[in-house]
């Protein structure tokens, strides 16, 4: 881990700036999920060949992905394989390194993938000086402790989380400011069939029970059928809100009664 003191403040760049800050062949961890640094990842293919060997490690990476599938200036590590990746890797233009989403800090935290950079995108701070990581919490947090120099993206319609999903604005480096919408997947109808089976799901979950939900339409499905169930204990890897859940949790409930939500990702639902 980097030290660091409080009394730190970091500078405040363009886009271009910023980038312009990176080595070629510096390794490079980037945020992803609806937390994707878009403008960021602009300025670096502006700046390629420039940065020509320079690595790039990425989980999936949201919205639109400027990285084309031949011809990259960049080394591509993907942690975590998505439409984007698996053309590219199709054509040899992105590595795919094998690791469950909980071992992914581990990497960073142990050396075993040591960084130069890493990027980030978080909320503005608050009184206190800490930014949030908000809808993305995988390998971000450790990566930007980790690695010696951090840019961040601050972007006002970044969510602010909590529990353990915060920096201080002395670990930054470098701030890059911009106002616009997080990356979002698009809604999904739930088939007949779907719907079925998440009912069958539903119908083995106690009131209060705590459950694990993956990704995918028969999750959501089965949590839609959860609707109106007691309080309990959810834990999701990738939190689609605002999709075919009709509704998902009851906001009716006081505070007390609501069920906690665990997520180490979330990503809002795109409406036509």
């Amino acid at each position: 881990m980097q030290p660091f003191s409080r009394d730190q403040q970091p500078e405040r760049l363009t886009a271009a700036e910023a980038i312009s800050r990176l080595q070629p062949g510096w390794r490079v961890a980037l945020s992803g999920n609806a937390a994707t640094p878009t403008p960021l990842l602009r300025e670096l293919m502006n700046q390629g060949e420039r940065l020509r060997g320079t690595e790039l490690y990425s989980v999936l990476l949201m919205g639109d992905n400027p990285f084309p599938d031949e011809g990259s200036p960049f080394i591509r590590r993907a942690l975590f394989m998505g439409p984007h990746d698996r053309r590219a890797y199709g054509k040899g233009q992105v590595d795919y390194i094998p690791v469950f989403l909980k071992d992914i800090p581990e990497l960073f935290y142990s050396g075993r993938l040591p960084l130069d950079a890493a990027i980030v995108h978080v909320s503005p701070p608050d009184e206190s000086g800490f930014v949030s990581f908000g809808t993305e919490i995988v390998g971000a947090q450790a990566a930007a402790r980790m690695a010696p120099f951090v840019i961040a993206l601050v972007n006002p319609q970044m969510p602010r989380m909590y529990g353990d999903c915060h920096l201080h604005i002395s670990e930054i480096d470098v701030i890059v400011e911009d106002d616009f919408a997080l990356p979002s997947v698009a809604a999904h109808d739930l088939s007949a069939e779907e719907r079925l089976i998440g009912g069958h799901i539903a119908d083995l979950v106690e009131d209060g029970d705590t459950i694990q939900i993956g990704i995918g339409a028969i999750p959501d499905a089965a949590l839609a059928a959860m609707e109106g169930k007691g309080p309990g204990h959810a834990h999701r890897a990738d939190q689609h809100l605002g999709d075919a859940r009709g509704g998902g949790r009851d906001h009716h409930r006081t505070a007390q009664d609501r069920a906690p939500w665990a997520h180490s990702r979330h990503a809002g639902a795109g409406h036509a």
